[in-house]
């Protein structure tokens, strides 16, 4: 995936489609190349029905194996809306893969304690959506990856815990790892984009928002939840550190079955998707541009 600079604008309308409901497994009767574009699809896992948001470019090689990224929203938001805020849309276009907004049950995702009292089977809900796409679309198993915003970034890494063998690498913006026991089956790439001025989830540890909260409400440190991936995936050397203005890089590169670990801090941001025109830190990072490198450099 190729690394390219877009503004928050909202995308360009697109054709709808339907995807079929049912179970976990592939809708039939449609092929891959006689689909919109965008879709609204519906699947259902545990008794529930469960949508998403799907974006497959028309210009994708018929014959190549391609990404899948999956962009979990935060909590209290939807598939719309981070679709419209990350734009990963225009990233897909270009740079040739696929990318599934799931959406949370009311809007939340059960990743632990946080948020929202969710005590769906969301871990379920995702690898089934990842098989139904499987069985629809060309995609390289091997290269799907979890993106998510604070509740969606706590998803995404209590689904690298549970179903590592399905997610090669996490994404997470403003989020934390809330699981108590996590014991990946296989050593999974790690990028955590943090402010320093996060009140939601707080850059030091400690209490989130009292009403996000069900059991317990502390989360570690966000150098804490990265120095565990660290151990995990076996890194060997000291990071290297880069800083430009207000964002500082720390990046493991020497790790286990090539994964790699980084943590980026962005001195003074808030509780945002980083991107120009969002927050504090307005313009000094743009996050899709961050993390679609990131992810291309995996390849």
């Amino acid at each position: 995936m190729r690394r390219q600079v877009v503004s928050v604008a909202v995308a360009s309308a697109l054709l709808l489609g339907a995807c079929g409901g049912g179970g976990g497994g592939a809708s039939s009767g449609v092929r891959a190349s006689d689909r919109a574009p965008l879709q609204l699809g519906e699947l259902t896992v545990g008794g529930q029905a469960r949508t998403y948001r799907l974006f497959a470019p028309s210009t994708l090689p018929p014959t190549k194996l391609v990404p899948l990224v999956m962009v979990l929203h935060g909590g209290g938001n939807s598939a719309d809306s981070v679709a419209q805020t990350t734009q990963f849309d225009r990233f897909a276009a270009t740079d040739e893969f696929i990318v599934v907004y799931p959406e949370g049950l009311g809007g939340y995702w059960n990743g632990g304690f946080c948020c929202g009292g969710s005590e769906a089977d969301d871990v379920g809900y995702l690898a089934a959506l990842i098989d139904r796409l499987a069985g629809v679309y060309k995609i390289d198993r091997s290269r799907v990856y979890a993106v998510g915003v604070s509740n969606g970034g706590i998803m995404a890494y209590r689904f690298a815990c549970d179903r590592a063998d399905l997610v090669a690498a996490v994404a997470s913006v403003a989020g934390a790892m809330i699981v108590d026991d996590c014991h990946p089956a296989r050593p999974v790439s790690i990028l955590e984009v943090h402010g320093t001025a996060d009140s939601s989830v707080p850059y030091n540890g400690g209490r989130v928002q009292p009403r996000a909260a069900r059991a317990r409400a502390d989360v570690p440190p966000t150098a804490a939840v990265v120095q565990k991936w660290v151990d995990t995936d076996r890194c060997q050397a000291s990071p290297r550190i880069t800083t430009e203005g207000p964002v500082s890089t720390s990046a493991w590169s020497q790790c286990t079955a090539n994964t790699t670990v980084t943590l980026i801090t962005v001195q003074g941001g808030s509780h945002t998707w980083f991107a120009p025109g969002l927050g504090p830190a307005n313009g000094a990072i743009d996050a899709t541009v961050v993390i679609t490198g990131f992810l291309g450099r995996l390849a």
